[in-house]
């Protein structure tokens, strides 16, 4: 998959121009990815993302969908065949509110 970012020392440098096309890169593309793979996608499938939106539509067809984090392995692996619409904060450990 590919994806953009503008990096400026502050918010207020980035342009509407830039925002709009990391937008369309980055949001879009995954949206036409993942409406184009549905037709294709049986039970037991897995789309690994970040909208909890999407789990709760495609989980009575038995698509899981959960947040992207570096445990992504273990999000599309069987052993988190009982994990749906989640994400998985890793974080080292550390406390968060």
């Amino acid at each position: 998959m590919a994806d953009k970012q503008v990096w400026q020392r502050n918010l207020l440098e980035l342009s509407d121009e830039q925002f709009a096309a990391t937008f369309k890169t980055n949001v879009f593309a995954m949206f036409w990815i993942i409406k184009a793979a549905i037709p294709h996608l049986g039970p037991g499938s897995t789309i690994i993302n970040f909208s909890k939106g999407l789990a709760q539509q495609l989980v009575s067809q038995g698509t899981r969908v959960n947040g992207i984090a570096p445990a992504y392995v273990f999000l599309a692996s069987a052993e988190s065949s009982f994990v749906v619409g989640e994400t998985l904060n890793v974080n080292g450990g550390m406390v968060t509110p």
